[in-house]
Formats: structure tokens, C-alpha cells, sequence
């Protein structure tokens, strides 16, 4: 059974800059969450069990990582993730490998930045987490 190591999955964003799908900077951890909704359809038929059937889905991207506040051509720091959130673009995000190999997959969708947070706790390394929740589909890629 193969297992991976949470170290080699990053959130990559691609936001209209020019610079393509890159990492948040100096990411520490990454969570894709998908959920799908449900209705009730329980009727008096049901035996006393409730059932469902399926609504919408939707799904999440969140990264935490340390702060830089200098521009890079290799990652986004939070400067560029602010600027994105204020002026509510849509950008591409891409929960992935670091490095892939054939049968990896990836998730890749269009998202909004609803949060943004910075911390500074005392005598601790500056950090930030993000929140990016999609619009419309989020697609497994098989490479």
C-alpha cells in the first residue's frame, strides 16, 4: 500500500498575474474539503429510517503557512493572496503533488479567497492562513 507524506502536497494558485499555477509561501499544511448537500425524502413509506437524496456539492481549499511580505516569482505570498481577496478575483487553485508521478492525481478548480488571516503570536515565526471556496466544479486530473 502506498502512502504519501504530507510534506509533498501544496495548494497552487494561479492568479491572472502571469506567473501560473505556483505554492503559497512557505506552506505548513493544506486541507481539500468537499461536502455534498442532501434533502430530506423521508415519507411515511420510510419504516421509521430517514432517507436523502443528493443537492449541491461544494468544496474548500485552505493552506496555512509563514508570512513573507517580499514578492517572489516562485511562490504567492500574502501580499498577492490580499490583493486577489480585495479585489474579488476568481483565481485557479490546484491541490497537488509537489512532484508528480503517473497515476497521481490532483484537484483543481476556480475558488474566491473568503479569509485571510495573519498571526503574530509573541516571540513566534509570523503566520497567515487562507480559505478559498470554489465556484462551480472542482475536477480530479489523472497524470
Amino acid at each position: 500500500m502506498a502512502r504519501i507524506n504530507g510534506t509533498n502536497l501544496v495548494v497552487q494558485v494561479d492568479n491572472g498575474n502571469g506567473q501560473g499555477k505556483v505554492a503559497c509561501s512557505f506552506s505548513q499544511d493544506c486541507k481539500l474539503s468537499i461536502d455534498l448537500g442532501t434533502a430530506n425524502a423521508t415519507t411515511k413509506d420510510s419504516g421509521g429510517w430517514d432517507e436523502i437524496i443528493p443537492t449541491n456539492a461544494k468544496w474548500s481549499m485552505d493552506t496555512n503557512g509563514l508570512v513573507d511580505f517580499h514578492p517572489s516569482a516562485t511562490v504567492h505570498n500574502v501580499a498577492d493572496l490580499f490583493n486577489a481577496m480585495a479585489n474579488k478575483l476568481a483565481v485557479t487553485v490546484n491541490f497537488t503533488l509537489v512532484s508528480q508521478t503517473t497515476g497521481d492525481q490532483s484537484w483543481n478548480g476556480t475558488a474566491y479567497i473568503t479569509k485571510l488571516e495573519q498571526n503574530a503570536k509573541d516571540k513566534d515565526v509570523v503566520s497567515y492562513s487562507a480559505t478559498f471556496e470554489g465556484t462551480a466544479a472542482l475536477t480530479m486530473v489523472t497524470h
